[in-house]
């Protein structure tokens, strides 16, 4: 059975302060050398185990994904459910607007890099190719939203990667 780092740590840091009191065993060139290359590995060690706690950012770009997640499937089940609109030029946008969100093939779980570049796509498309689509399926406050919360993903990764 392994131990975590933490405990790991501690044990090291013990074993390390007990030989630093021991003089005995530094007047042996051998020992002391050996004793301060373990205090350094200690002092190391505590440096990166710092290093590798979480960011509380991760919450953060949590809730978010969490966010663009909900709209993203609100936008696709409102589209899709329009293409059974008997308004024929409605359906029509939705079924070709479907087809688009088919075929980029944004979807929840993807790893977040992923799911934020085929989002930015999605909305660009939907700003630009698809506008007249989403203004006439009344969907522009979703691909607003989903923009928005792509956007504060992409900035708190990029955030947590600087930190």
């Amino acid at each position: 059975m392994g131990i975590n780092n933490g405990a790991h740590y501690e044990f090291m840091k013990v074993v390390s302060d007990r030989f630093a009191t021991e003089t005995a065993l530094s007047t042996n060139a051998a020992a002391k050398k050996a004793i301060e290359a373990l205090a350094a590995a200690v002092k190391e060690e505590d440096r990166c185990l710092v290093i590798s706690q979480k960011s509380l950012i991760t919450d953060d770009i949590k809730a978010a994904d969490d966010e663009r997640d909900r709209l993203l499937t609100g936008f696709k089940g409102t589209v899709m459910a329009q293409q059974q609109m008997p308004d024929e030029e409605k359906a029509q946008a939705a079924k070709e607007l479907t087809q688009r969100i088919k075929d980029i093939r944004v979807r929840r779980g993807l790893q977040l890099d992923g799911e934020t570049a085929l989002l930015m796509k999605l909305v660009e498309q939907c700003e630009t190719t698809y506008a007249r689509h989403v203004e006439r399926l009344g969907v522009g406050a979703f691909v607003t939203a989903i923009k928005a919360a792509n956007e504060r993903v992409d900035n708190l990764i990029k955030e947590r990667m600087q930190n």
